[in-house]
Parts: C-alpha cells; sequence; structure tokens
C-alpha cells in the first residue's frame, strides 16, 4: 500500500504506522512482534544465566570439596608414611643399640676376666717367691725370711690393686659408652618422631548467586526491550483499530 493510497483514505495515523512498521525491523516483523520477540530473548538470557550462574556455582563447590578431600587424603597418607618411618627407624635404632650393648657388655667381662688371670698370675708369681724366700732363709740360717717375705707380700697387694683400679677405670668408661649409645639412639628416634601436621585449611565460602537481583535484572531487561518497540507497536494497534 503506497503513501498516496493511505492519504486517499485518510487515514493519517495508519500512514504513520505503515512507516513506523517498515522502520522497525529488517527480518519482516511487525513492532508488536519484535516486542514480544525482544520481551521473550530476554527473559529466556535472564533464565539461561540463572541457570548457568546455578551451574557454576554447583561446580565450584564440587571442585573445592574434591580439593579439600584430596588434601585430606594426602595428609593422612603422609602421616602414615612418617608412622612407618618412625616404627622402622625405632626398630632399626633399638637393634643397634642391643648389639652395642652386647659387644660393649662382652668386653667388660673380658676386662674382668683379664684382671682376674693378671692377679691370679701375680698372686702364683708371689707364692713362688715367697716359698724360694723361705728355703733359702732355712738353708741360710738367716733370720730375716719373715721380712721378705712381708716385702713379697707387699708387692703382690700393689700389683693386685694396680690391676683392679685398672680395670674399674676401663669398665666406667665403657659404661660410658653404652650410656652414649643410649643418648644416641634417642637423638636418632626423636630425629623420625611424627610431627603434628598443619590444619588443613577450611575451604573459603562460595556465595551462591542471588535470584532476586538476577530476576530483578532479567525483567529490567524484558522491559527495555518493551519500551522499545512500545511507541511503533502502539501506532500499529491505534492503525489497525482505524481501519
Amino acid at each position: 500500500m503506497s503513501l498516496y493510497g493511505a492519504y486517499t483514505t485518510g487515514g493519517m495515523q495508519a500512514a504513520q504506522a505503515m512507516q513506523a512498521s517498515q522502520a522497525s525491523t529488517d527480518f519482516g516483523m511487525n513492532a508488536q512482534q519484535m516486542q514480544q520477540m525482544g520481551m521473550g530473548l530476554a527473559i529466556a538470557g535472564g533464565i539461561s544465566n540463572i541457570a548457568t550462574s546455578y551451574m557454576n556455582f554447583q561446580a565450584q563447590r564440587r571442585i573445592s570439596l574434591m580439593q579439600f578431600q584430596m588434601e585430606n587424603r594426602y595428609r593422612e597418607q603422609q602421616h602414615e608414611y612418617q608412622k612407618k618411618l618412625f616404627s622402622e627407624n625405632y626398630r632399626r635404632v633399638r637393634e643397634s643399640v642391643a648389639e652395642n650393648y652386647s659387644q660393649i657388655q662382652e668386653r667388660i667381662l673380658q676386662e674382668r676376666v683379664s684382671s682376674a688371670m693378671q692377679i691370679g698370675e701375680v698372686q702364683r708369681q708371689s707364692r713362688n717367691m715367697q716359698s724360694s724366700a723361705t728355703v733359702q732363709a732355712a738353708e741360710r740360717g738367716v733370720d730375716q725370711g719373715n721380712l721378705l717375705i712381708d716385702a713379697i707380700v707387699a708387692n703382690e697387694l700393689r700389683a693386685s690393686t694396680a690391676i683392679s683400679m685398672e680395670e674399674e677405670w676401663r669398665v666406667k668408661a665403657l659404661h660410658s659408652q653404652m650410656k652414649g649409645l643410649e643418648a644416641q639412639a634417642e637423638a636418632r628416634i626423636a630425629s623420625v618422631n611424627p610431627q603434628p601436621l598443619a590444619p588443613i585449611p577450611i575451604p573459603a565460602p562460595i556465595q551462591p548467586p542471588n535470584p532476586f537481583a538476577m530476576a530483578m535484572t532479567t525483567m529490567a531487561d524484558a522491559f527495555a526491550m518493551y519500551a522499545r518497540f512500545q511507541p511503533q507497536a502502539a501506532q500499529e494497534r491505534q492503525a489497525a483499530a482505524n481501519l
């Protein structure tokens, strides 16, 4: 329908509606249709945004929970490893200490036996010397035999005392070694003693989407589309009523 035909029928408003309809869209739809489609797209887009936001929110929650669980499992595995390492180290240390103790006790026993044998040898030599001194004194008729025997006995006592003292010194040194072994064992055990693990950080709370705000935004977008085509749609409705 041409503009000349519209004026000849007296339809000024119809002509305006036709102009608005021609300018409304390049898709062959009138303003009312564009208005309805625009509002529908705005509402659909808003619903899609709300759904996507909730899906992202749930995905973030799942990821955060998975990370927390993985960290917790790692801490548990680390703690179990520390316990196994401590148990194995404790076993090896105690075995080593027991072996060293046994060696030191064997050396102490050897020291005791060696000292006893040395004292026994001193006593044997002393008795031999006493016997010889007694025989010689009797043969010569010397009255100083008792003095010689006393000197031999005194020498025996001094030698036996010296051997016993040296034995005690060596035994004390071995006992000190045993104490040192125990201190070293405690230090080795403490070096791998399971340490308390740092607490697992609690995941930061994830804020869920605000449905009210998103609904208001969707309504605002739909109203904007409604207002955009409202003048043209009103003209089309008026023109249709005048036909």
